[in-house]
């Protein structure tokens, strides 16, 4: 996992390989993970705010990376900050129970 501004989220994602349309895949090779892109909206964006997570969206679009968002735009700033903080917490915890990292 990594959290960082879209300036240094937008080389990592660019990186990101196609998919290959002609992949079998059941065929006995290890399964590749591919990469998401969770964006955290609190409603308080500025206009450059705004333009950076349109462009990380186009950017991942095109590159068939997953897009999901944590949003919650409405109660004052500390609802809101805690808000998105306990969903991404929660999670950051689904994700790895599901890829195995308990520990």
């Amino acid at each position: 996992m990594l959290s960082a501004d879209a300036g240094a989220l937008e080389p990592l994602l660019t990186g990101v390989p196609l998919r290959d349309p002609f992949a079998d895949p059941f065929e006995d090779q290890p399964a590749t993970r591919r990469p998401g892109l969770v964006l955290i909206d609190d409603g308080r964006d500025d206009d450059q705010a705004s333009f950076e997570r349109r462009r990380l969206r186009s950017i991942a679009d095109s590159r068939e990376v997953m897009v999901s968002e944590l949003t919650h735009d409405s109660g004052d700033v500390v609802e809101r900050y805690v808000t998105v903080l306990q969903q991404g917490l929660f999670a950051a915890a689904y994700l790895r129970i599901g890829l195995g990292r308990t520990a």
